[in-house]
């Protein structure tokens, strides 16, 4: 126990070693006590590896359960073990060897000793039963249901990743990440609704965007209070970029929204696209994808490498709103198509068009803190 809780408060197995073998040192303490001290801080250590997973995701902190479930396992076993005196003087006699040997190193040594074959040991055991202990950690730690309409919440950030105001500006960007992960998935919903002139996924559809409609409230209000924490300079500007970057990516989920509105007076007329025009709009979201993935990656790892990428396709993108404008018109004048699916085709590619702007916004928005151009 005093292994343990020393070691859980100043997080340090190492310092708590240090300690041990200063009061071995000084003989107040013999090794036969200090092994089930070391025993004790193989546990007391893992709290270092609890603590990082506050904030994290689900793999993050079944990894912590493993590794805490190894190390309570491998000290059960010693300490059952060591209790016995027909097994715990033997190993004691040996560590006394090993300290008679180093005269000069004394019980540091032993204590090295004892750790190496406690960590080896444990090892050695615990290594055939990985598939146990990872069992054991998704049954202790599982998986969420997947959040709906009614389940609304942060998934990286809270009130305890404001306490280190470094790390809440990384966990700020993942949860950036997941809200622009979840405006391209409602994109593509509504997209495939337009081609398909379909809204089998409408109900999805609205729970996922009425969830982006919130991260648009919740998220801004926790970079306000955020900002008000000690914050370097580089972490101020970093801030000050993603309200940009948060209202983009709730436009993107918004034009969404105009797609499958669109989708939904088609339907309501009793109308649908030709197959040219279902392929127009196809081949100009494959462009937008294209965009997509460079703003988002970009993003993702600060990195502003492929900017002349991202300019030349956002310009093929607004060329060709123009050419599938003028083809679409040519295609009314000659009666192919009728004026209402014309003014519905036309207002969704102006749609199309005006999210690439948004992405090409989150891709400029690293402009602010990178000093690049």
């Amino acid at each position: 126990m005093l292994g343990l809780t020393v070691t859980a408060i100043i997080q340090s197995s190492s310092a708590t070693t240090g300690i041990l073998v200063s009061v071995g040192s000084a003989g107040l303490l013999g090794i036969e006590s200090a092994i089930f001290v070391i025993i004790g801080m193989n546990i007391g250590t893992c709290i270092t590896a609890v603590l990082a997973t506050i904030g994290t995701n689900i793999n993050a902190r079944r990894a912590a359960a493993v590794h805490l479930s190894f190390n309570f396992i491998g000290a059960a076993v010693f300490g059952v073990l060591l209790a016995i005196p027909a097994i715990r003087n033997p190993v004691v006699r040996l560590l006394g060897s090993i300290g008679r040997t180093l005269p000069n190193e004394g019980i540091a040594a032993q204590i090295a000793a004892f750790h190496i074959v406690f960590n080896v040991t444990t090892t050695a055991m615990l290594l055939p039963m990985t598939d146990i202990l990872v069992k054991f950690a998704v049954w202790l730690i599982p998986e969420r249901k997947k959040p709906n309409a009614k389940e609304l919440r942060l998934e990286f950030l809270s009130e305890i990743t404001l306490e280190t105001p470094s790390a809440a500006v990384a966990q700020t960007k993942k949860e950036i990440l997941r809200m622009a992960d979840m405006a391209k998935t409602n994109l593509d919903i509504a997209v495939k609704a337009v081609c398909g002139n379909s809204v089998a996924h409408k109900e999805d559809f609205e729970k996922r965007e009425k969830y982006l409609d919130w991260l648009n409230q919740q998220i801004p209000y926790y970079l306000t209070k955020l900002s008000a924490r000690h914050l370097s300079y580089s972490d101020e500007v970093i801030i000050g970029s993603y309200y940009h970057v948060v209202s983009d990516i709730e436009r993107i989920g918004d034009y969404a929204e105009n797609l499958m509105e669109n989708t939904e007076k088609l339907i309501g007329t009793g109308l649908c696209f030709s197959e040219v025009a279902n392929k127009e709009i196809a081949d100009m979201y494959h462009k937008m994808l294209e965009l997509y993935s460079h703003c988002i990656s970009g993003f993702e790892n600060t990195d502003l490498t492929h900017i002349k990428t991202v300019d030349s396709l956002e310009d093929e993108i607004d060329g060709m709103r123009d050419s599938l404008s003028d083809a679409h018109i040519k295609r009314l004048n000659e009666g192919v198509c009728t004026a209402q699916t014309g003014a519905v085709y036309l207002s969704i590619i102006s749609n199309l068009e005006r999210i690439s702007d948004h992405m090409r916004n989150i891709f400029y928005s690293m402009r602010k803190y990178l000093r690049k151009t």
